[in-house]
Formats: structure tokens, sequence, C-alpha cells
């Protein structure tokens, strides 16, 4: 069959916007009769798309490709897809022979250029500044074709027309290129707040518009606000300071959280917060607030300042508006939110402290008052320390000494051996500030027991401090007068048979509230208007403060109590051959008490005057000798009963 050589279809690329014209030269020595072509794949030799012929040996024939309306075997541009396609033609020769064919690849580019990269800067925005366009359009993937234009919408509806929108210029048109482009301003301070979408597309050598590339940009015009801002420490006298993060020293540190309020559906991260002091040096130029989390990366963030003491001490006395705002990444500044900052450096004032328990009678803990605390810089006083005993001519520095709170202080002394110490105290108010002065209280540190015995020890006088007699007769220990324990006192009534003990020592002080205990049985003694147990404010015994008195009547045993030597007409049951618990209060130039079986019986005024020496047993002759029992002594400076209710 024929020989089909120079094949060949224009336009060549193209976007199957005009007709093609596919072309060939087919030779036969026998004449070229018809011709016809494939498009893609060779089929059936006669069944493909005829091309006219006028018959010779060497006729150059030609098919016009339309755009739309192809009939098969036949194709239109319309019908075929972007891409490659190939075109196969052959001829017949007179004697009906087909020849071999020959081919041509038709480049057939339908799709435009991709848009990848999409960068806007800044974004989001609040319309102050330009935004900066960038992308990159590439026609390579999808016909290989330069790119010679583009353009951008701002929220375009549906597809629009190319070549309607805002123009990018494409420098040098390549396969390629990066496209850059600038939102004015005033273009986008025009946008309602809220995501706008910028759409993005390019246009290849042959037309062809891609689709769009498209990018968020957001408009956010509402400013972060600032909350909870507070300065530590606060009051300050300018020497108190924090740790503030890892950096070394000690500082003021001011802390606050700056949150992008969500508004149109929009809120922005933090970029950053300033603070300043009294005076606004412009937004942009306060001190830096730091992130708390170590970076500002979201709408809301904790973070803080510091003010090193070197310029907290610039400041003058009085009160301080400390503000704080931040700035969202759209670069809008917030306004300021305020603590105030007091700055004392007035010392504050007192007038004296006073002890209680004082003397502590065996209480554990003191209590120390401050007394008329004032604090002339507005600070107030929240504390202070105290010593004891401190040197007569050294107190110790400020803040050395054993801090409190508030204006009482709790101090212990259960380990303070009996004696008078000075107990000294100042003060400091919430700025820092110690007072000049200190002042000092006399403390007695004396324990609640006096004395305590049951008889047990061998020897006379038993563990008091002396004994009427030597006569064992008289006064001796023996099991039958124990109460509790092996021995007891037991003394015969007939005569002055007692034992004595004395105290009013530094160690063992005087007491002017007095309470003792010991148990009587009267063990069948009838005498009458004898003492069993006296008080006096001496060891001479020359004034006594009171008695407790025993007679027998009327075939039972009584008890009274006695102030000095006033008589007293009432008195009171107890049960014979039994260890009766006979209590005795003194209360100085208040009441003596008598409790009998732990009930109180009797109460009468007392005289003005502190225990020093105390009898126990037949303090006076009764007038009987049959011997009277007594044991487990205890005495003790406060007034709560041992025994009773």
């Amino acid at each position: 069959g024929p020989v089909t050589s120079a094949v060949a279809i224009t336009p060549n690329p193209t976007n199957g916007g005009v007709a093609s014209t596919l072309s060939a030269s087919i030779t036969d020595a026998d004449g070229v009769n018809a011709a016809e072509y494939f498009v893609d794949a060779i089929g059936v030799n006669g069944a493909g798309c005829s091309i006219s012929v006028t018959p010779a040996t060497t006729v150059n024939v030609s098919a016009v490709i339309p755009t739309t309306g192809g009939v098969v075997p036949c194709v239109d541009l319309t019908t075929l897809s972007s891409g490659n396609h190939t075109f196969y033609v052959h001829g017949q020769d007179a004697l009906g022979a087909w020849g071999t064919v020959a081919s041509v690849v038709l480049n057939l580019d339908k799709t435009g250029p991709a848009i990848s990269n999409t960068s806007l800067a800044p974004s989001p925005t609040n319309g102050t500044a330009d935004v900066q366009v960038q992308a990159t359009a590439s026609d390579a993937a999808t016909g290989n074709q330069n790119v010679t234009a583009a353009e951008y919408f701002i929220d375009p509806v549906g597809t629009p027309a190319g070549g309607t929108g805002t123009p990018i210029t494409v420098a040098t048109p390549a396969t390629a290129v990066s496209l850059n482009a600038t939102i004015i301003s005033t273009t986008v301070n025009g946008l309602a707040q809220g995501n706008h979408t910028v759409a993005i597309r390019a246009q290849d050598a042959l037309g062809n518009w891609g689709a769009f590339g498209t990018i968020a940009l957001v408009v956010d015009k509402t400013s972060p606000a600032a909350t909870g801002v507070a300065a530590q420490p606060n009051p300050n006298n300018g020497t108190l300071g924090v740790q503030v993060g890892s950096v070394p020293g000690l500082y003021l540190r001011i802390d606050a959280t700056l949150a992008d309020p969500v508004a149109s559906g929009v809120n922005s991260n933090i970029a950053a917060g300033e603070y300043y002091i009294d005076i606004d040096p412009g937004v942009g130029h306060g001190g830096v607030m730091v992130p708390v989390d170590g970076a500002f990366n979201s709408p809301s963030e904790a973070a803080y300042g510091a003010v090193d003491l070197i310029a907290l001490n610039q400041l003058g006395v009085g009160t301080h508006t400390i503000c704080v705002r931040g700035k969202d990444a759209a670069g809008n500044w917030g306004a300021c939110a305020t603590t105030t900052l007091l700055i004392d450096r007035a010392a504050p004032t007192f007038t004296s402290i006073t002890l209680a328990p004082n003397p502590t009678v065996g209480a554990a803990t003191v209590v120390l008052t401050v007394n008329g605390a004032a604090d002339t810089g507005g600070a107030g006083v929240v504390g202070g320390e105290y010593w004891i005993n401190p040197p007569t001519t050294v107190n110790p520095t400020p803040g050395s000494g054993t801090p409190f709170s508030g204006l009482t202080a709790n101090i212990p002394v259960n380990t303070l051996p009996t004696g008078t110490y000075v107990v000294s105290a100042r003060i400091r108010d919430a700025a820092g500030n110690w007072s000049n002065t200190i002042s000092t209280a006399t403390l007695t540190v004396v324990p609640n027991t006096i004395f305590i015995n049951g008889f047990d020890t061998g020897g006379s006088p038993w563990g008091w401090s002396s004994a009427s007699t030597n006569n064992t007769t008289r006064l001796n220990v023996s099991a039958a007068a124990a109460q509790s324990g092996a021995r007891g006192l037991q003394a015969q009534g007939n005569n002055t048979n007692y034992v004595q003990f004395n105290f009013g020592t530094p160690a063992n002080p005087a007491t002017a509230t007095y309470d003792a205990r010991f148990y009587f049985n009267p063990h069948g003694n009838t005498g009458s208007n004898q003492d069993a147990f006296a008080a006096a404010t001496s060891n001479a015994f020359g004034t006594i403060l009171f008695h407790v008195r025993y007679r027998w009547n009327g075939g039972s045993p009584q008890v009274q109590i006695q102030v000095g030597n006033t008589a007293n007409a009432t008195w009171s049951g107890i049960t014979n051959n039994a260890f009766n618990p006979i209590e005795v209060v003194w209360q100085s130039a208040s009441t003596l008490q008598l409790y009998v079986n732990g009930s109180l019986v009797q109460t009468l005024t007392a005289t003005t005057g502190s225990v020093a020496a105390v009898r126990l047993g037949s303090v006076t002759s009764g007038g009987n000798a049959t011997l009277e029992y007594f044991d487990t002594f205890a005495s003790k400076r406060l007034i709560t009963p041992l025994i009773g209710p």
C-alpha cells in the first residue's frame, strides 16, 4: 500500500478552543485512491475516519478536527480529554491495498496551571497594614505551558469569568512561577471582621485558567483584654522581692491574664504583653510581659513581668498604678487593666506588749499580745518577732528573731526553768518595714504544781519541809493510814502533831491562788475545834490566811473552813472510818471554798494574801488522843479543783 509521510496537526499544542487541521503526504506508484485516520488506537482498515482524496500517485491530504460535532469514528476536540493524543494516518492505492500508518501526537491542553504554597502576611490582620499575597503557579503537570497571567479575588461568588479578578503580574513567563501581590490596607480595612477567602488562579500560554487556590484571610479588629492584674510583694518598701522564673535576683512580680475574645467567629493568638507604672510610654514601649508557659501560642495566656528593686526604689511613697495590656497576632493592642501598688517606707509603731498567763503557773504556752499597733504608711501591721532574754546591749537584727503573724504570738515556755525572763518584741508592716522601737515585758515562769506527797518515803518528815515532833507515837506513817500507796500519815489528835511544807522561794514562789487536796479519816476521834489544815503567808506561820477545822458533833465528824481567825458557824458532815476527799481553794481578795467528797459545801470571802507555807495533821489540839489518818496530799496554783465538779 501507499507510503504516508509528513503527518502534522495544527495548531499543536492547543486548548481545543479552535478546530485543528490534520495533514499528511501519501505516495503510491499505482495511485492513491483513499485515506483515513484513527485517534489513539489503530482500527480496522477502512473503518477509520475518511479523508477526502483526489486520486494521484502523490496526494497531500487534510482533515479538520472540529471543536464539537464530530461523528463516530471521527472525533472532536471537546470530546477528547485533556492530554496527549496520537493521530494515525494511512492511504489506499488503486489496487485496494492499504499502506502502513504514520502518526503525529496532539498536545491537547485544556487545564490551567495549579496553585500551591499560598500564604498571606499578616493574617490575622486588623486592617492597618498591607497584606502580602504569595503563591506558586505551575503548569508542569497540566500541559507544561508557560504561566502568563494570574489574578486574585476576595470572597468570590461562584466561578467568576477569567480575567475579572485583581491582576497579579507575571514578570517572566515560565512553566512554574512565583506569584506576589499586595492587598492594600484600605481594602483590608474595608472588610468586615471575620474569616475571608482569598482565591488565586493563573492562566497558561494557551489561555487556560487553572483552578483556584484558596487561603483564609482572618480580619480581627477586636482588641485583647487583660484581667487579674496583681503585683507581689505588695505593699512594698523597695526591698521586698521574689524570684521570677529562672532569672537570678529578686523582683516585684506583675501577673495578668491576656485573652483575645471571640468576635464574629474569630479570635487571634496573643502575640505580646507589656506593663508600665504610672506613666504610659506608648504602646509597644512598656516593660515586657513573659508568657508563663514559655510561648505566646494561644488566644489566652498567663503572663508575668519583673521590676528590679533598683527601679522599684525610684518610686515615691504612696500609691502607684500598674497597667498591663496585651497585643494579639492581628496587631490590636488592648486597653489597660490596672492594680494599685503601695510604696510604704514608714516604720510601724506600737505602745507595749502583754503576756498571759503571767506568771505561767504551769502553762505550756504564753500568749504575747501587741498593744497600740499603728502604721502611718498604710501597709498595715502583719506581724513581728520576739526574743527572750536578749543581751543587755545588743538586740538581734530585724528579721532574726522568732517570727509571728498578726498581733499575737504563742510562746512555748514549758521547757523554760522556773524564773524571771525578759521578753522583747518588734513589729513589721506588710511593706517590710520594721518598727524602730522595741517593747519588753517581764515573764515569770512558775510551775502549776506546788507540792504532792503520799507519805511513802522513809524517814521523818517524809518529804515535807518539817514535822512538829519526832515522837513517833504522836506523829508517824503507817499502813493503816494509807488511802493509796503503802503508807499514810497518822497524827494524835490531842497535841500539835503535823507536817509542814514551806515554799515562797524564787524556784517555787508564793501564790495568790492556791488549791490543796488531801484525804482525811477521823478514825473515831471525838475532839473538837481542831485545825486539820492551815495556810500562812510565811514559813514562820505568823499570818494565817485560812484553816480547815475538824470536830466531833452529836456522834458524827464534821469539817469547816475559816478565814484567819473569823469564826464560821457552818459545818459539813464527813464519814467516820473512811477516807474523805477534802479540797480547799483560796483566791486572794476573792473567795475561800471547801469541797467535800467532790461537792462544793462552803464559800467564804477571802482576805488579801499569798500562800507560802501549809500544815497538815493535828495542827492544833482537839482534846482527844485518838489517831487521825491523812494521805495523798496535792497542791497547785490553778484554782480548778483536783477533785469535785
